[in-house]
């Protein structure tokens, strides 16, 4: 799955880009990549993720990373990778080879939370960013995250953030 990098337009010359560090299906760090606007707006889509994949694998090598246990890295990478689809505790716990029970325990000890908040987060984590990057509705972000009931995205979403999506899409502006 595409990996979305935040593109905000500070100047009329350039364009300033966060673009997520992903190691092991986790965000390791954030690269911040200021590129002249016109050469920018002249990038097809698949010069742009050629563009976003050259610079981070650059960085790799200069990236601190938490190592993680390994069934740890499995499940959150492919949490990380799927958000949109439906996930299920039994597809992650035979993702990374271990038990309910194991899985809980990982994400708590490395987190501080459930496997199911975890999902959550990084679900709203995406909604932030397609919310300030693109003009779709709310209930096309909500199914693009993995929650196509509008009611209990804008549920969660208000949980976490104190603010409704769009109330947030306007703040962000």
């Amino acid at each position: 799955k595409e990996q979305k990098a935040l593109v905000k337009s500070l100047s009329e010359k350039y364009i300033y880009i966060v673009i997520p560090i992903i190691k092991d299906g986790v965000i390791s760090a954030y690269l911040l990549v200021k590129i002249n606007k016109d050469s920018y707006n002249k990038l097809t889509k698949s010069e742009l993720y050629a563009f976003y994949n050259l610079l981070s694998n650059a960085v790799f090598s200069s990236v601190i990373t938490v190592e993680l246990p390994y069934a740890l890295k499995k499940a959150v990478g492919y949490i990380n990778l799927n958000l949109s689809q439906e996930l299920s505790l039994s597809v992650l716990c035979n993702i990374s080879h271990c038990s309910k029970n194991m899985l809980y325990k990982l994400f708590d000890d490395a987190f501080g939370y459930t496997v199911n908040d975890y999902i959550v987060e990084k679900r709203i984590e995406m909604a932030k960013l397609l919310l300030e990057t693109t003009k779709c509705s709310i209930t096309e972000i909500g199914k693009n995250v993995g929650m196509p009931s509008n009611a209990h995205f804008s549920r969660a979403f208000f949980k976490s953030v104190g603010m409704t999506p769009s109330a947030y899409r306007k703040s962000s502006k």
